[in-house]
């Protein structure tokens, strides 16, 4: 967590992600769902909770979970934009895991009446790539509610 709230994106600290060895060479593909993601509005301080998907396909190693989950709580208190949390976070996965690809989805929830998902999509040797957009993101309105 962060030592004042709201904090300034550009002065929070994060912590750096750690990896584990890929376990094996068998294609896999691995969906990590943190339901409990919070940051703040920078404009109004209003909170924003979202439901962060992770999906990859690891190449040498795996993203350590604990650090994932101690990871995203570090935005905690922190004033950012949707797409610049999406952006961030994708940023440092790919930096620390280099798997082959991801795509990560983060379904947020209403406020103001409006609901947003932010998609970003990765492979290994090409950078950020546009990607089909993902079911949650065409169908978030199918189970929509607001939380």
């Amino acid at each position: 967590m962060q030592p004042q709230f709201p904090i300034n994106i550009e002065d929070a600290k994060f912590r750096e992600l750690s990896v584990v060895p890929n376990s094996s060479k068998s294609p896999k593909t691995i969906q990590i769902i943190d339901p409990e993601f919070s940051s703040v509005c920078p404009k109004t301080g209003l909170p924003d909770y979202g439901r962060v998907i992770l999906r990859y396909i690891p190449d040498e190693s795996c993203v350590e979970l604990k650090d994932w989950k101690l990871f995203l709580r570090d935005f905690y208190g922190v004033g950012a934009f949707h797409e610049d949390c999406t952006q961030r976070i994708a940023d440092k996965f790919a930096i620390a895991v280099m798997p082959l690809q991801f795509l990560l989805v983060i379904d947020w929830g209403a406020r103001g009446g409006l609901h947003t998902t932010t998609q970003l999509s990765w492979v290994q040797g090409e950078g950020y790539v546009q990607a089909e957009p993902d079911a949650i993101f065409l169908n978030h309105a199918i189970e929509w509610n607001n939380r």
